[in-house]
């Protein structure tokens, strides 16, 4: 009760409003309004990049001439009707402007899977640990059920085409993807090619521990002490719970908990791992991901959350099973030193090429500039 309190004065009182007046032609952006107030405060920035994509956001559309009304997604919204000729963000405050500007241009801005295959999967997942486990672990990371796909006019995805086959096909012909950003690491990759121990694998997350497939991982490691495992994040209570021995008192299992990005500790573990493991039900191309292929670590995925280039960079999980995650360690053993190295050195690469806040900024801007010059919008 009392956390839901402290978040409840958080978003509604510690997240201001930011107005920038340009011109008569006004977008409200429903999305994350803090970093515009703290755009010089790099630790805060760098936490997570949405922050500073959030402001780049914005300053596509004041470059383009509109005024600006940027709220918290999820903040209470207390003032009266007022009139936008473009609408851009999330739900639900996204839906909640959409209803009373009908006529606007409505940019429906999605981070993830379509919200139904999300939900379906999740059920899926947890009702099979739960059954596998004899446990009762709830639901995490549900979506509330929304229309903003639907009604919006167009939607900008960050993800790659994997993601885009999550939605009906009566949705797809109106969205663009987007490269997201990831945190841009000062990495010699010298080191990695020098430390690494090819028995040590990551996993590193948020919440929705079943979700990112947690519970997988955890089983093979718990099985098959040989190896190591990291694992890095916030791991949901009941989770956590169910879990605790495993997590706590495996000789080859060590939970770090939340470690910064940018952490000198983070960075000295993804340099000792030869892979990161990410069995996700739900993705589009998953940060955390991201970030340790720009370390080097090779990506063993899931197709939720595998681009285009994965089977030069790593592997695809076939299924989301215990079998699976063992297969592609006997494809971690198969492999030479030097394939190993090579491995490194592409992914090392290929991430600091392609997801990076120059690419963001081209990515979105070139589908914006697309959707505002069509039929003449603007």
């Amino acid at each position: 009760m009392i956390q839901r309190i402290i978040r409840f004065f958080y978003i509604n009182f510690l997240n201001p409003t930011y107005v920038f007046r340009n011109s008569v032609k006004q977008a409200y952006i429903s999305y994350l309004s803090e970093p515009f107030y703290r755009k010089t405060d790099i630790s805060y920035l760098n936490k997570h990049q949405n922050r500073k994509e959030a402001i780049k956001i914005g300053d596509f559309f004041i470059n383009n001439g509109f005024s600006i009304r940027v709220e918290r997604f999820d903040k209470i919204l207390v003032w009266k009707k007022h009139p936008f000729e473009l609408i851009f963000g999330v739900e639900p405050n996204f839906l909640r402007i959409s209803n009373v500007n009908p006529n606007a241009i409505k940019i429906y801005y999605a981070t993830g899977a379509y919200y139904k295959h999300q939900n379906e999967m999740i059920i899926k997942r947890t009702d099979n640990v739960n059954a596998l486990h004899k446990l009762t672990l709830s639901y995490q990371r549900l979506v509330k059920p929304h229309d903003s796909c639907e009604k919006a006019d167009y939607i900008i995805q960050i993800g790659t085409p994997t993601t885009i086959k999550t939605y009906p096909e009566s949705l797809r012909n109106k969205i663009f993807l987007v490269r997201q950003t990831c945190h841009n690491y000062n990495y010699n990759i010298d080191l990695k090619l020098l430390n690494y121990n090819r028995n040590t694998y990551m996993w590193m997350g948020s919440i929705g521990s079943v979700l990112k497939g947690l519970d997988l991982v955890l089983d093979f490691f718990s099985q098959n002490s040989q190896y190591e495992l990291h694992v890095i994040g916030t791991i949901d209570d009941d989770f956590q719970k169910a879990y605790y021995s495993i997590l706590h008192n495996s000789s080859n299992i060590l939970y770090h908990g939340f470690l910064p990005i940018d952490s000198d500790e983070l960075i000295s573990v993804a340099e000792k791992c030869v892979a990161i493991i990410f069995p996700s039900c739900s993705e589009g191309a998953p940060g955390s991901v991201i970030n340790m292929n720009k370390l080097g670590l090779i990506p063993i995925v899931s197709q939720w959350c595998a681009y285009d280039e994965i089977n030069d960079l790593g592997y695809v999980l076939p299924e989301l099973d215990v079998a699976s995650i063992s297969q592609s360690v006997k494809w971690i053993n198969g492999l030479s030193k030097e394939v190993i190295k090579e491995l490194f050195i592409k992914n090392y690469r290929y991430a600091n090429a392609n997801f990076n806040e120059e690419i963001f900024e081209s990515d979105f801007i070139s589908a914006l500039t697309t959707i505002l010059n069509a039929k003449n919008h603007f």
